[in-house]
């Protein structure tokens, strides 16, 4: 192999590496090895051969913790290699002895040998099962390389001649790494007195020895730290340092209970010589008492050196329920199959707090990415999170692994049913579930929910043990489970890294694949990545506590066996072949956003599946202001129908009949092109007369439409609809379009239309379902933010700014991010639109500004022109009253009900005969799209928009409408709602009324409650914001500095408060 690479990097990374420079030798050696992927491998890694070459040196760089860059410079430039292969006569892939010379200069002593043999075996795998990838690689070498290659040429010539041949048999074992299997045998007798014993296999290397727990130590991990922390730390807002220290506390004690005297002793030198000769320890806690297996295990440390067991690199434990044995495995062949159930109850349908379950879906699609594309991983995604789909997808097809990612509680997992609502399922409800199925035989479920390895409380089942225990007891083979609540942060690394080794390592361990990846992010939070794991991911913020994704987390997942463990499948014996997994829908003149991108929006998912499938009508119409997301929400929405056979046709902007005629004719077209399908077959004579030009009537044309539209399931998209209505945003431009789409609902189709729209569409509204689209949920817009470079580490204030002055506009928020960057966005449409926007302001990228104050004006004055709201405030005004509706709706920070218009409109709740208009105006207004209508008639001023249009009110008149909501927000809380956030609410706006006497006395109250709740941080927040308001001159303003100071040295800040003394 001749490499051209710069010299003076290869001398570089050679004289680094004698000198002992390690640091320097794997930087230039990085730059060298860029290099040669630019200029030699670039084209090649794009490639399917490619990727099997890149993901053979992958699995040895994993197993041996090895920098992949660094092994395949060595292997792509080491002359004795080089050499070698350029002389190949026997036509063998290349031997152990050509690659050991590599390794030995990488790793120490008998692992090179075991390397080279590992990196030769997938190579030679993934080459002998796959005819087409061998016939790829001849082409692609007899048309470049051919005469340098021979001898390859040669070789995959001979390869493609055996592969053509009937089976032999399968190629022999890989060499296998030495393991010692211990296992820990928990007991309690009648008295309650603890033992322990420590076997090996059957043999009996210590009997019984007393094993004592310090008094009232609690059984649970999560009862541990609650107990630890006991006057010490609220909850998760503890330091690292601390959380350190109190895990290291644990570890010792429990190293005193489980590993006593000689047992300790024995451990840490089964330990200590498997470390000597790269070998492996495996250590088992076995209990038949299910109430032990809650003991936090996996904080036990080595007594002899105090570290934690379970982070050993040669170390893997597990827990075992004695007694038990799992179903006898039934031979899934591979490659990975992976099933993702995602629970995930509507907001406002539970009070827990939104899941970030986009991003642990694009962790776990990227940590298997290059498997999936090398057909060695199939991931299957169930974004409902139904017993009943969880049923159909068993029934249908086999899976190694399920992953369930939910919240959960002792006992319970928090799924969903179809309608969004929460359902508790039980251990038995689940294992139920899946044994019903055609293909009950699951080796591998994995728990993403928080405690679901705790036993639930006493007289709830907790004699039985955990969720995992009980689902073990029912013959799962094995089971991972949370101890503890677990931060979305290390949920989705570890599920990142857990699923990379179980698609990579060359024997798809369940127990090593899970150790591994506790270790790796452990070590990335250690290595100062601030709870980045898996590529770097952000933690959530999972309930609001940011600081979560910084802390050890090591403890809380645990793995239970339910026998002793076998791989997944073997990957020497040939891969079953599968249907092709469905690649996201090119769909014309949509910008589809990844997994991971796309937020939220699981309400309006449903409801648009259930209009699609709803009897009577035609389809779903999406309505909302520019920019809310309309078009992303219907990109997501047919990616997901594409996997179930669905046809999308897309148009954008204005269409007329023969638009879409054509656009149907040539998905048609592209279908039976891509299947194969003959010249005569029946798909291409319906494409046929829907792509004509000449010849065909229009008549003819729509008839062949409405055949194809009544009996195939083709789903037709109209983006942008909003371009064929006429100035009105009412009737329509092209009136035979109107009557063609009439025509089309009121027909019974096997077709369905999906619209998106800025307003309602009246003529359709009978035949299409509206769906109105508002702005992103709070919780919901974090999550935005943590995935905006440029916003994702704003202060807790500037949060607040961003929240009051864009609210919960997507396209708002990568406006301003993009500006903060330059004018560079993530997404290249992004940059587009507002670059244009910019022109139309007279800004370039090269002037923008800096600051984030400055940065949210130009963003909003962006946003403006791109809505026209100009535009949109002429049309209101032609009706007054709707103008000061609008206004007045505009001060609100949180959707209202009518009541909360009416306030604006009339000082009080609406009488008799007052309703009606009010509706009305609502309904204009909402027309317009500048007033958001949304679930339950609630109505919301986009906080964007709401600056611009106070502006054009007098500050009287915005004084008398922050008045009318103080009056609306105090008469919910004592009539209705009851609530401390609604009280809060109407200080606020008594505050922009400059009503303060009447602000202080309602404010003050809160706060005393909010104090004596013990919510100082929430007191603390209201407090600022009062203080900020008053001037020092009033009475209230003494009272309130010295209150805010108390509240600081309360939540430990101390230098913070003393200017409020002061």
């Amino acid at each position: 192999m001749d490499f051209v690479v710069p010299i003076f990097l290869k001398t570089l990374f050679e004289s680094a590496k004698k000198a002992g420079l390690l640091d320097l030798a794997q930087k230039t050696g990085e730059a060298l090895y860029d290099q040669l992927v630019q200029e030699k491998l670039g084209p090649l890694f794009k490639t399917k051969l490619g990727r099997l070459i890149e993901s053979a040196v992958a699995a040895v760089a994993e197993q041996y913790a090895v920098r992949q860059s660094q092994f395949m410079l060595a292997v792509l430039t080491d002359p004795t290699i080089a050499a070698a292969m350029d002389n190949l006569g026997t036509g063998e892939l290349p031997t152990r002895s050509l690659l050991v010379p590599v390794f030995q200069g990488l790793l120490p002593g008998a692992d090179a040998a075991v390397a080279a043999d590992r990196f030769v075996q997938k190579l030679y795998d993934g080459l002998s099962r796959d005819q087409e990838l061998v016939n790829h690689a001849l082409l692609l070498l007899s048309e470049r390389e051919a005469e340098r290659h021979q001898t390859l040429v040669r070789m995959l010539q001979a390869l493609s001649q055996q592969l053509q041949q009937p089976q032999t048999a399968p190629p022999p074992p890989l060499p296998a790494i030495p393991t010692t299997r211990l296992a820990l045998v928990l007991a309690r007798a009648a008295d309650g007195q603890f033992s322990v014993a420590l076997q090996r296999g059957e043999e009996i290397l210590v009997p019984p020895q007393p094993a004592v727990l310090p008094r009232d130590f609690p059984l649970t991990y999560e009862d541990h730290l609650k107990a630890l922390a006991s006057g010490v730390t609220r909850g998760w807002a503890t330091p690292v340092a601390s959380r350190d220290q109190l895990l290291d506390r644990l570890g010792r004690q429990l190293a005193a209970f489980f590993l006593p005297g000689e047992i300790g002793n024995k451990v840490h030198e089964a330990i200590a010589e498997a470390q000597q000769r790269n070998e492996r320890v495996e250590i088992t806690f076995r209990a038949g008492d299910p109430q032990l297996l809650s003991l936090p295990i996996e904080a036990t440390h080595d007594p002899a050196i105090n570290l934690p067991l379970v982070l050993y690199p040669h170390v893997a434990v597990s827990r075992a329920l004695a007694g038990t044995a799992s179903r006898p495995a039934t031979g899934i062949p591979g490659p990975l199959r992976l099933l993702v159930l995602i629970g995930s109850p509507e907001e406002g349908k539970t009070k827990e707090p939104l899941l970030d379950l986009e991003a642990e879906l694009r962790t776990i699609l990227d940590a298997v990415d290059h498997a999936r594309h090398g057909s060695n991983c199939i991931v299957e995604i169930l974004e409902e999170g139904s017993l009943e789909n969880l049923s159909a997808k068993l029934e249908a097809e086999p899976f190694h692994v399920l992953h369930i990612s939910c919240h959960g509680k002792p006992g319970a997992l928090i799924l969903e049913d179809r309608d969004g609502n929460p359902v508790e399922v039980s251990p038995q409800k689940l294992a139920d579930t899946i044994a019903a199925t055609g293909h009950p035989h699951v080796p591998l479920i994995v728990l993403a929910s928080c405690l679901s390895g705790v036993a639930a409380a006493p007289g709830d089942g907790s004699d039985l043990g955990s969720f995992a225990t009980q689902l073990v007891q029912r013959g799962f083979p094995a089971v991972v489970a949370m101890q503890h609540p677990v931060s979305d942060a290390y949920a989705t690394s570890l599920a990142g890294y857990l699923y990379k080794h179980l698609a990579d390592d060359e024997v798809p361990s369940p127990l090593w694949a899970f150790s591994k990846a506790r270790r790796q992010v452990e070590l990335d939070r250690r290595q100062g990545a601030n709870g980045k794991g898996q590529g770097g991911k952000e933690p959530s913020g999972q309930g609001g506590n940011e600081t979560r994704g910084e802390e050890p987390e090591y403890a809380t997942p645990a793995l239970y066996l339910g026998g002793e463990e076998v791989p997944l499948f073997d990957r020497r014996q040939p891969f079953e072949r599968v249907r092709p997994q469905p690649q996201p829908a090119a769909v014309h003149g949509l910008c589809l956003r990844r997994v991971g991108d796309f937020i939220g929006r699981r309400r309006q998912q449903r409801q648009i599946r259930r209009a699609l499938a709803e009897q009577g009508k035609s389809g779903a119409l999406i309505t909302g202001m520019g920019g809310v997301g309309k078009s992303a929400l219907a990109g997501h929405v047919i990616e997901n129908l594409v996997k179930e056979d669905w046809l999308p046709v897309t148009l954008v902007g204005r269409v007329n009949e023969t638009d879409i005629c054509r656009a149907v004719g040539d998905q048609l077209w592209s279908f039976a092109e891509q299947m194969q399908l003959p010249n005569d077959h029946a798909l291409r004579r319906l494409a046929t007369p829907l792509r004509a030009v000449y010849g065909i009537t229009d008549e003819q044309r729509r008839l062949a439409l409405v055949t194809v539209l009544q009996n195939l399931p083709v789903l037709l998209l109209l983006d942008n609809f909003e371009d064929n209505l006429a100035e009105d945003r009412q009737t329509f431009r092209d009136p035979e379009l109107a009557g063609f789409l009439q025509s089309l609902t009121d027909m019974r189709l096997a077709a369905r239309l999906l619209l998106t729209c800025r307003h309602p569409v009246p003529s359709l509204r009978h035949g299409l379902s509206e769906i109105p689209l508002g702005p992103l949920s709070v919780q919901e817009m974090r999550k935005l933010l943590l995935r905006l470079p440029n916003l994702k580490d704003l202060a807790p204030a500037q949060r607040l700014a961003v929240y009051q002055k864009v609210g919960g506009h997507p396209r708002l928020l990568e406006f301003l991010d993009a500006i903060l960057g330059g004018g560079k966005a993530r997404f290249a449409d992004v940059s587009r639109k507002l670059e244009d926007k910019l022109h139309e302001l007279n800004l370039s990228s090269e002037a923008l500004p800096e600051n984030l104050e400055e940065a949210l004006q130009t963003a909003v004055a962006a946003g403006c022109r791109d809505i026209l709201l100009e535009e949109l405030i002429a049309l209101a005004q032609q009706h007054p009253g709707d103008w000061d509706l609008l206004l007045g709706a505009a001060v609100y920070e949180l959707p209202v009900d009518l009541t909360g218009l009416a306030f604006q409109r009339f000082g009080r709740p609406a009488v008799p005969g007052e309703a009606k208009p009010l509706a009305l105006s609502a309904r204009r207004l909402a027309s317009l799209s500048l007033l958001s209508a949304g679930e339950a008639e609630h109505y919301f001023v986009h906080r964007w928009t709401a600056g611009p249009l106070l502006q054009k009110a007098e500050p009287a008149q915005q004084r008398h409408w922050h008045q009318a909501a103080a009056d609306y927000w105090q008469w919910r809380v004592r009539n209705q709602s009851h609530d401390m956030q609604e009280a809060a609410l109407a200080v606020r706006h008594l505050l922009q009324a400059e009503n303060l006497d009447e602000a202080d006395n309602l404010g003050w109250g809160i706060l005393e409650q909010l104090m004596n709740w013990g919510h100082f941080s929430q007191a603390a927040s209201l407090n600022r914001e009062m203080l900020a308001y008053f001037p020092v001159t009033h009475s209230a303003y003494p009272r309130l500095s010295v209150n805010l100071g108390d509240l600081l040295i309360s939540l430990g800040e101390g230098e913070a408060a003393r200017q409020y003394y002061e």
